[in-house]
């Protein structure tokens, strides 16, 4: 394991680690798996943290205090955090146009890049925004955007635990995106994520699937989706639709 290392005093590092061990206690649990450790961390940080565009605090601890950080303080939290929680991880220095740091994590034995700065969208109309592109990558594709030094760290070549593998949202075509955003509007969720794998990206598009989804679902659930928002990251093909709202069939403005 790696930790970070911090020119603090002695009691800003004893803050530090009793800050650390409340928020291990309070968002991990003994029947947590590691990739589920991985992702705990990962939605803390980016709730905890208002990316700081002042580019003052560049520690985790100042971040704690203050809730704004750069990616700095973001890698430098993840790193204590999953350290603590007992799940191998390690920051990544390199660039992403600009001097950046993100993680490395260890799950299963197998490696994978993190990076909740990118992760962390901000917030709309009062709401946290989270999206998953950046959470358990291999080199292969954290590559098309970010450089390191190769030869300083260890290979990440698996896949089992990127989050879109993981949770089955990996759609092929439309028909699995319409799959994917009706299993979120059948359990009513605000947000739903994916990543689409099919030859014909440019062709899909989120309204008609909406809309498509709409007209499947809304006799059969009695209600149906009346405002959204969503993302596309390019590079990725992912799809980030959240502030999701239901109205009931029938209604009328």
């Amino acid at each position: 394991m790696v930790y970070p290392r911090y020119q603090n005093t002695a009691s800003r590092d004893e803050k530090l680690r009793l800050m650390i061990d409340r928020i291990v206690s309070e968002i991990m649990s003994p029947y947590m798996t590691d990739y589920e450790k991985v992702k705990a961390a990962h939605d803390y940080v980016i709730n905890m943290i208002e990316y700081d565009s002042r580019y003052r605090n560049n520690s985790a601890l100042d971040a704690l205090e203050s809730g704004y950080g750069v990616c700095s303080a973001y890698s430098e939290l993840m790193a204590l955090i999953l350290n603590s929680a007992g799940v191998p991880c390690r920051i990544v220095r390199g660039y992403a146009d600009v001097s950046h740091a993100w993680n490395m994590v260890s799950i299963d034995g197998k490696l994978y890049h993190v990076d909740a700065t990118w992760d962390d969208l901000g917030t709309y109309g009062g709401e946290q925004l989270i999206r998953y592109d950046y959470l358990n990558l291999p080199d292969a594709e954290m590559e098309k955007e970010h450089r390191w030094e190769k030869n300083d760290y260890p290979a990440c070549t698996s896949t089992e635990h990127n989050y879109f593998v993981k949770n089955n949202l990996l759609a092929k075509n439309s028909e699995d995106v319409i799959a994917i955003i009706a299993q979120a509007v059948e359990n009513r969720q605000n947000s739903v994520t994916l990543k689409y794998a099919g030859n014909d990206a440019d062709k899909l598009m989120i309204h008609k699937i909406i809309n498509d989804v709409n007209s499947r679902l809304a006799l059969e659930l009695g209600y149906r989706i009346s405002h959204y928002v969503y993302t596309r990251n390019d590079t990725y093909l992912t799809y980030c639709i959240f502030s999701i709202d239901y109205e009931p069939v029938g209604y009328v403005d």
